[in-house]
């Protein structure tokens, strides 16, 4: 498979006989090490996003409820009218995660067994959660790997997804805690294994793109370009086949099936199909903005996405870069739709008033477009200079993902500033969390904010307690 990459399906192309036998081991040992690099990585406190995750799964499983109230610490907050960002009141007085039920879904399996009413340590409750992210982790991984391996070689496909799994977006940062990311991820990678496998059975896993599409966008809003691409790649790889009147017809059903759990709980919960207003509410600054529009802060917000010492991509992930460049250069019309979706994805998160994601591991607002952007180079590149270049990135961006997994420490190895109040830290190559693992030294924290972060940092947190409400 030399030059252009392959577009994202092939309906007219034969996959050899044994392919599917050799998709499904290499498969499989991808996501083994993916998953067993997110459990062997020392279990750390996450960012607060990863709270409502864990508190909410926990109350899933003890309660059937997705009330946070059920947790004393929630309900004292809530009693004071004082709730965290990542929670909000729902219309039927609940205190619920403006991030939606999909991490509590996910985590409730691994909490099982906690005594309702007594106490746990959140110490307990991170180390459960952090079993269901290795374990997305995995699926995710797996899933990718199936997918590249439909169109390119055995050895590349396997590279190529170990890169994102193991990149800063995958085990150092979803593979630790119930991020809404986390979530996302999974849905995500199964669209684009039926997308890669559109050839099988007369493109029957073709019904299903949309579905998991419809759950990926409901689950996270902000994935909307990326999700996107994917659906125009669905439309281009459905219109060439045949039987795309059948297709049409009962995949559209299939996707308004599978949307329809999580509209009515954002409609029960917030009145709200897309559940945005609650999220934007618990987001917005005193001014009560969310995004910045203007030309300055856009192009800030990028250049510190591709540059910043403390959060930039050529950092963190350079692969991603030399992916899109590949993908927009020299890939098929499929794959430049995919790279203007991570292109369009960046200028959104760009927008947000906090682009380098608060305090977190690498860009971590972009970890659902590390993790789709192998699909752009599952090809050759047509020069030695690029794939030299694509493989010493991909090197790096392994390495850099592997020093977070098992050396950061937020709280120990993060900015000395907090990047929230002062911003010129993200700038500074000194209060990289880079240099200071490499550097070995530990840096200490200036100014840890109060509130959810230092919680965190402090483990204010010590124990929590799962009370019913009356």
């Amino acid at each position: 498979m030399n030059g252009a990459a392959q577009t994202l399906s092939a309906p007219d192309a034969r996959p050899p006989r044994d392919l599917a036998l050799r998709a499904l081991i290499l498969s499989l040992l991808v996501g083994v090490v993916s998953g067993g690099v997110s459990l062997l990585a020392p279990l750390r406190a996450s960012g607060a996003d990863t709270v409502p995750g864990r508190f909410g799964a926990a109350v899933l499983a003890c309660r059937s409820s997705f009330d946070l109230r059920e947790v004393d610490w929630v309900a004292a907050t809530a009693a004071t009218k004082s709730l965290p960002y990542y929670a909000a009141e729902a219309k039927d007085g609940a205190v619920v995660s403006v991030f939606g039920p999909g991490p509590a879904v996910m985590g409730a399996p691994f909490m099982e067994g906690l005594a309702e009413g007594g106490l746990v340590t959140d110490r307990e409750l991170e180390r459960r959660a952090r079993h269901a992210a290795a374990l997305a982790v995995a699926v995710s991984a797996t899933l990718l790997a199936a997918a590249l391996v439909a169109r390119t070689t055995p050895l590349r496909a396997a590279a190529l997804a170990l890169v994102a799994s193991l990149s800063f977006a995958g085990a150092s940062t979803l593979g630790q805690g119930l991020w809404q990311q986390t979530v996302v991820i999974v849905p995500l990678t199964c669209a684009a294994a039926t997308l890669s496998w559109a050839s099988w059975r007369a493109g029957a896993l073709l019904l299903f793109t949309p579905g998991l599409l419809a759950i990926a966008a409901l689950t996270r809003p902000s994935a909307a370009f990326l999700v996107g691409a994917l659906a125009i790649a669905w439309l281009l790889a459905t219109y060439a086949r045949s039987n795309r009147r059948t297709l049409f017809i009962v995949a559209l059903p299939v996707a308004a099936l599978s949307a329809l759990p999580q509209v009515a709980w954002n409609v029960s919960q917030t009145g709200d199909p897309l559940a945005l207003r609650a999220y934007m509410v618990g987001h917005s600054a005193d001014d009560g903005s969310v995004f910045r529009l203007g030309v300055s802060s856009v192009l800030e917000g990028m250049a510190g996405l591709v540059a910043s010492p403390a959060r930039g991509l050529i950092f963190f992930a350079p692969a991603l870069l030399v992916a899109l460049y590949v993908g927009l250069r020299y890939g098929d019309r499929a794959a430049r739709v995919m790279g203007v979706g991570v292109l369009l994805h960046m200028a959104l998160v760009a927008t947000y008033r906090m682009w380098w994601g608060g305090w977190a591991f690498g860009p971590r607002m972009l970890t659902e477009a590390a993790w789709l952007s192998p699909l752009l180079v599952t090809g050759v590149p047509p020069t030695r200079l690029l794939r030299r270049a694509l493989g010493a990135a991909g090197l790096v961006t392994v390495g850099v993902g592997l020093l977070g997994a098992f050396r950061y420490e937020i709280g120990d190895w993060d900015l000395r500033r907090d990047p929230d109040h002062h911003h010129e830290a993200l700038w500074d190559a000194v209060d990289s969390p880079l240099a200071a693992m490499l550097l070995r030294a530990r840096v200490p924290t200036l100014d840890a904010p109060p509130g959810p972060y230092a919680y965190c940092v402090h483990r204010a947190l010590e124990r929590v307690r799962i009370t019913p409400r009356p």
